[in-house]
């Protein structure tokens, strides 16, 4: 009896450690969350696994949110990750104009002018953690 309140007593605090660190937060794959529990908590390297459950589709077929059952030692959560499009950034690109030159002047006036161009044409694609239950 007083082995399972420890184990449970474990599994809260843990996912209250989780739940600080990690909820709401972007991974380009949810696979990252590993690696990232196991350097921010410390832990060794076989202590953290994480499996693949299932995936939840659109009417379309395309995906909006991916299940993970995650392993700390003995206690095992589920995670839901959300997927989030970032649409590629555009930035302003300086360009120098000539004017036409006039009869009268010897060089002709320059003008800087910004150009919006995309940074790349593909959205990326963001997994953000948006629930963690046991």
């Amino acid at each position: 009896m007083q082995k399972e309140e420890i184990k449970n007593s474990f599994a809260d605090n843990l996912k209250e450690k989780l739940c600080k660190l990690f909820l709401h937060c972007m991974f380009n794959s949810p696979d990252f969350i590993r690696r990232e529990i196991e350097k921010h908590l410390e832990m060794q390297t076989n202590s953290v696994k994480l499996r693949y459950e299932r995936n939840r589709t659109n009417e379309n077929g395309d995906e909006i949110s991916k299940y993970y059952t995650l392993f700390v030692y003995d206690v095992e959560f589920v995670l839901r990750f959300d997927k989030r499009l970032e649409e590629p950034a555009e930035i302003n690109v300086p360009k120098v104009v000539k004017k036409p030159k006039k009869w009268w002047q010897i060089e002709a006036e320059d003008t800087v002018v910004t150009e919006k161009k995309k940074v790349s044409e593909t959205p990326t694609i963001y997994w953000v953690l948006n629930s963690i239950s046991r």
